[in-house]
């Protein structure tokens, strides 16, 4: 189909574009939280046919039996009183949004190594 506004329409879909947008900023959010020095970094590519962004963080990092733990609403680890303010939705709002778009999101870390969140989403419901 071609015409006046059609490059727009097939750009531009609210439903789901707004998803994609709110799941970076969660991630990007939480990484700065937690990182006390140095910097926070924000990948982004193609995986073939999926859209791929990486946030990654030198922050504390977790232990991998705490890996599996982290995506429930208001799962919050170690010592709450050294926490950020938060009420430990946003990563499980980030994988139901990812889940929404037919994506898939992992996690990586080692204490005292970081952190490294990767997020694939189909292009076709990405975008």
């Amino acid at each position: 189909m071609t015409g006046p506004g059609t490059a727009s329409r097939r750009c531009w879909r609210p439903s789901r574009n707004w998803r994609v947008a709110r799941t970076t900023p969660i991630l990007l959010d939480n990484a700065v939280k937690f990182t006390d020095q140095g910097g926070v970094s924000l990948k982004v590519g193609r995986d073939g046919g999926r859209l791929c962004f990486q946030v990654e963080d030198p922050g504390e990092g977790m232990a991998q039996e705490d890996l599996d733990g982290i995506l429930p609403p208001f799962r919050q680890l170690g010592d709450q009183s050294q926490r950020p303010e938060g009420a430990g939705r946003g990563l499980a709002i980030t994988r139901r949004l990812v889940n929404l778009m037919e994506g898939e999101i992992r996690v990586s870390s080692e204490p005292g190594q970081g952190s490294v969140f990767t997020v694939w989403l189909p292009l076709d419901r990405a975008w």
